[in-house]
């Protein structure tokens, strides 16, 4: 396998930087297998925390959780609709 050998390689190069890339490869190798084999990621779980932060701050506090859950839904369709809107649009050609 082409990480166990990085990592012996890292290590046996003795150098700080080099060891503990190796041991953070050694610790994270179950999820960057997935990541290249699956093409799996968190990517979009990750992209929801900042809009739902921004809907928190904006809201001050909300009682009601279904409202909170609607407010972030909202937001997100209007991300996605721009990002729709984006795509559609062909670039112009140089003629």
């Amino acid at each position: 396998m082409a990480l166990a050998d990085f990592y012996e390689v890292a290590v046996a190069a003795d150098l700080p930087e080099a060891t503990r890339l190796a041991k953070t490869i050694q610790t994270c190798s179950p999820e960057i297998l997935v990541c290249l084999t699956e093409r799996a990621t968190n990517a979009r779980t990750e992209g929801f925390n900042p809009i739902i932060k921004q809907v928190k701050e904006a809201g001050c506090g909300y009682r009601n959780m279904i409202n909170f859950q609607r407010r972030i839904l909202t937001a997100s369709r209007s991300l996605d609709r721009k990002d729709q809107q984006r795509e559609q649009v062909t670039p112009r050609s140089n003629s």
